[in-house]
């Protein structure tokens, strides 16, 4: 098999074919710019697949279809389904990644495209604003000539003295 992958090919797999997804991995390290869409696809693949995971979810369980394989099946075609969805006309999740990550999003807007050398992607230590103090912060007690008016009705109960 060659390592060229056209977008039918990854299109046409079912989704627990796991040498799809070891393609895909090979191809974005090869071709990043081309494995993008892909990527973004088979990301919204599973994101549709945990929102149809959670909706089942909310349905009650019980009767004679309830057992074992039967969920087993109902979570094989929700992943099929899903990536059917997804890579059909989806729900623009994929499009929205694609133009959020593609480099020339990132010209156009005037950002620099994510590399190891980029500072601002590199891990730093934060220092703080303010040199912090030794000294223990002390709360000030709310005025005795000026009591709020829920202290007036406790002073009162306990006899006028705070």
């Amino acid at each position: 098999m060659s390592n060229t992958l056209t977008s039918t090919d990854l299109n046409s797999r079912l989704a627990i074919d796991a040498q799809a997804l070891g393609d895909l991995h090979l191809k974005a390290h090869q071709t990043p710019d081309k494995a993008l869409p892909q990527v973004a696809k088979q990301f919204e693949s599973v994101f549709l697949n945990m929102m149809m995971k959670s909706m089942r979810a909310t349905i009650p369980s019980g009767g004679l279809l309830d057992n074992q394989q039967t969920k087993v099946f109902t979570e094989l075609l929700d992943k099929q389904m899903s990536q059917n969805i997804a890579q059909t006309h989806g729900l623009g999740l994929a499009d929205m990644i694609v133009k959020q990550l593609s480099p020339a999003h990132h010209n156009s807007v005037g950002l620099k495209p994510f590399s190891n050398t980029n500072p601002m992607h590199t891990s730093t230590v934060l220092k703080p604003l303010h040199p912090t103090s030794h000294e223990p912060l002390v709360l000030k007690p709310f005025s005795k000539v000026n009591p709020a008016p829920a202290d007036n009705l406790i002073l009162k109960e306990i006899g006028g003295k705070l």
